[in-house]
């Protein structure tokens, strides 16, 4: 049962962390991608609140696609026995239940670390346009 887990969270867990970094990857819009490319006195704040997800969404994928190797490592580590070979449905469910909550606590992190960076990169840039008013 334990093997069978093992294999099953592995997969699901890179499974969610490939579509967090496919997700990273494709947020950004032709339109934001034309925003960074122009020059402005102030900053967007879609582009802002899109690059902040895109790094959430990054951060949280890698973390999980490091689950998935650790998991895998920790199955080949542990001795093999004739026993292992068959898939044990008890441990497949568990997985899938694991795996699910896994995605789903990932899911409230990235939005937690989006909001975070987004607010601290919104004062950053506010502090720099109320300084270059003041000049």
């Amino acid at each position: 049962m334990f093997r069978s887990f093992i294999q099953c969270a592995a997969f699901l867990q890179a499974a969610i962390s490939a579509v967090f970094l496919i997700k990273a990857g494709i947020i950004i819009s032709v339109k934001d991608m034309a925003e960074l490319a122009m020059t402005r006195w102030t900053y967007s704040l879609p582009v802002l609140k899109n690059l902040a997800q895109q790094r959430a969404d990054t951060r949280v994928g890698f973390s999980l696609l490091l689950l998935s190797v650790v998991l895998q490592s920790l199955h080949w580590l542990l001795p093999f026995g004739i026993d292992d070979l068959r898939i044990n449905l008890i441990g497949v469910i568990i997985a899938f239940v694991f795996s699910g909550l896994i995605g789903i606590v990932a899911y409230v992190i990235s939005l937690c670390l989006q909001q975070k960076w987004y607010k601290q990169a919104d004062d950053i840039l506010n502090k720099l346009i109320h300084v270059q008013k003041n000049k």
